[in-house]
């Protein structure tokens, strides 16, 4: 399923207890997710030689006004890209609105928080830091390749019957979207 995967809270559930009920094999979202330099981020965090991770940042376009179910359509590829790099079990979310294009997310976690910035007047370029208590390190994110790294994972979940993903991962991004959406619209901290 292309991103968004669903817009709400309750096609996400549906989504979830059909799949569970049937035994439908579901991927999809952003393929940002398996971007070599988001995967070479995952492996610098498994590999320990950043230590403990203590925080990052992320940007990426996105915004409220777009005709296309506003930052659900856009907003995919950062969430995903944070969740697949600094984990899935994100805590809560606050946000704050400059103007549409630019909008700002702090994302809790138990023992870190990363800041997302959604913009897409950037000059085209979007990064990735992570920031760990031995090392840290920084990429840019090269977008050319991302539509075939996701059609590999879609081909090789049909070979083997696995998902690349859980559906709890698969649809953290929903939630944690309109967890944003939320934040925005009541100016607090809104748990995921």
């Amino acid at each position: 399923i292309d991103k968004p995967i669903v817009t709400s809270r309750e096609d996400a559930k549906a989504l979830y207890d059909a799949a569970k009920k049937y035994g439908v094999l579901v991927t999809g979202g952003s393929t940002m997710k398996y971007n070599y330099e988001t995967l070479t981020l995952q492996n610098k965090i498994k590999s320990g030689q950043l230590g403990n991770i203590t925080g990052g940042f992320m940007n990426f376009p996105g915004n409220l006004a777009s005709e296309y179910s506003g930052l659900h359509f856009y907003g995919p590829h950062l969430l995903e890209m944070c969740l697949s790099v600094f984990g899935y079990d994100a805590k809560s979310v606050q946000a704050h609105v400059l103007n549409d294009g630019n909008i700002t997310v702090t994302v809790f976690y138990d023992d870190k928080n990363v800041n997302l910035n959604f913009n897409g007047k950037t000059g085209g370029k979007y990064y990735g830091l992570v920031l760990g208590d031995k090392n840290s390190v920084v990429c840019e994110f090269d977008l050319s390749v991302i539509y075939k790294l996701g059609f590999d994972r879609f081909i090789k979940m049909l070979k083997t019957g696995k998902m690349p993903l859980t559906l709890d991962e698969l649809l953290k991004p929903v939630y944690m979207l309109n967890s944003i959406l939320d934040s925005i619209k009541e100016n607090k901290k809104i748990d995921i």
